[in-house]
């Protein structure tokens, strides 16, 4: 995934790509993580670590968006709304991304931090 990729993110991929990046110890295939968001929006997280067996976890929007606030706010992020007060801006190391709310802003600068951080890993 890249910057451009992204950007472009919205709803359900944005949350998908989130969740992957959070779950680091979630079960993976050739494709990534076994991830599952239904129509109602509950998402599905089947995890592994060495310590447990694999675990189930099924959670309700409102449950991804405490996770995702946990997440972010790990990572100190700022916050700023746009003049018209309509979309939010939220930096998190250095990476800064807009979005329509405090929670879509900050899953996607979190994820844009995150592939800044493992670029900077390669080089």
């Amino acid at each position: 995934m890249h910057v451009a990729d992204i950007e472009l993110l919205e709803g359900k991929a944005l949350c998908r790509a989130f969740f992957q990046a959070s779950y680091p110890e979630v079960i993976g295939e050739a494709c990534g993580p076994l991830i599952a968001i239904d129509n109602g929006g509950r998402i599905l997280v089947l995890k592994a670590d060495d310590s447990q067996e694999p675990s189930v976890s099924v959670l309700s929007y409102a449950e991804q968006l405490i996770v995702a606030l946990g997440q972010v706010q790990a990572h100190n992020p700022q916050f700023e709304t746009t003049e018209d007060c309509k979309k939010v801006y939220c930096s998190i190391g250095g990476a800064q991304a807009l979005g329509a709310d405090y929670f879509e802003a900050a899953m996607r600068a979190y994820l844009l931090s995150k592939f800044s951080r493992n670029e900077k890993q390669r080089e």
